[in-house]
């Protein structure tokens, strides 16, 4: 593999450190590093190289054993960095040379967006963010100059990226994250299997819980709306795969084409409680392209119904 200027003039060096000492297997790079390394293992056109001033390292399991003790600290010291920025409880949070820092993130969970902690077998402290879960499963091990380390899966970065992109309250940094994303969803969008792959991750609730995927959905469709259609199709076609998984039926194309359809209208309705009566009124052959009035057509006969049912409990002896 050829080499990258970016890799190797800051991140190099502190990468082999950590695969010596045993720790980088506990690590997944991240931010603009990882995209550098994109574009330098796939090639793509879509994934151009961009200058980066620092390295984002995601700890995906703070709270399990760590099988290595390693100071993280003493070894960027080492290595001539210095400790840079610190919490309110004066501990530190980055690491600086020159002008490259080193920062630490762990997945929040709940509430504790924001929070730091430190991970003493690592002698580091990390900041707690949210919708970073996704990085704890979907990694991938890389090579690169004979050192082998962690990053995302690319459709895991592009949903992080335009997710993270919006809490961004430095316009620069929101633009940039946001050019990122774009170069992502380009390269995503030509291979069929990445799509597919991007609308699994998606459906995956044990890291991405549905009101992220509809946060998602919701800024890809102002972002890159043609990205969005395909995308939104595909997931589509996939919960009424699910579907079909559930009640033991296989769908034929034009079923499943007219129940993607018909699930990309109920999520945009946030009718996402009926699905299974919409699809099922989809497979009878029902028009439901009027969603509000199907959906207020089906709750009055639930209502009907159930004013009949109790009518006639109340009659009976």
């Amino acid at each position: 593999m050829q080499q990258n200027a970016q890799l190797d003039k800051d991140l190099y060096p502190v990468l082999k450190e950590l695969q010596d000492r045993k720790a980088l297997e506990h690590l997944v790079l991240i931010g603009g590093q990882a995209f550098n390394y994109y574009s330098l293992h796939y090639g793509s056109s879509a994934l151009e190289s961009k200058l980066t001033t620092d390295a984002d390292f995601f700890v995906p399991h703070p709270h399990r054993k760590i099988s290595v003790a390693a100071d993280l600290s003493k070894i960027f010291l080492s290595l001539g960095f210095k400790e840079y920025k610190t919490d309110w409880h004066h501990r530190v949070l980055s690491y600086r040379k020159g002008d490259f820092d080193i920062e630490f993130i762990y997945p929040a969970f709940k509430d504790r967006h924001g929070r730091t902690e430190p991970i003493p077998r690592l002698g580091i402290n990390a900041v707690a963010l949210n919708y970073h879960q996704v990085y704890s499963k979907y990694r991938m091990e890389v090579t690169y100059r004979e050192v082998r380390f962690f990053v995302p899966e690319p459709e895991a970065f592009l949903f992080v990226k335009y997710i993270t992109s919006q809490q961004r309250r430095d316009i620069r940094k929101k633009m940039k994250d946001l050019t990122t994303a774009r170069s992502m969803s380009e390269f995503v969008y030509a291979s069929e299997d990445r799509l597919n792959r991007l609308v699994v991750i998606l459906n995956d609730t044990e890291v991405i819980p549905y009101a992220w995927k509809k946060k998602f959905f919701g800024i890809m469709e102002k972002q890159v709306p043609d990205f969005h259609k395909k995308v939104l199709l595909l997931d589509g076609e996939y919960a009424a795969k699910q579907y079909g998984e559930k009640i033991g039926r296989t769908f034929n194309t034009k079923e499943l084409r007219a129940l993607a359809q018909a699930e990309a209208a109920l999520r945009k309705g946030n009718f996402e409680r009926f699905r299974e009566r919409i699809y099922e009124a989809v497979l009878d052959g029902k028009d439901v392209s009027r969603m509000t009035l199907f959906v207020n057509r089906e709750l009055t006969n639930q209502r009907r119904a159930k004013a009949k049912k109790t009518g006639k409990e109340k009659g009976t002896p």
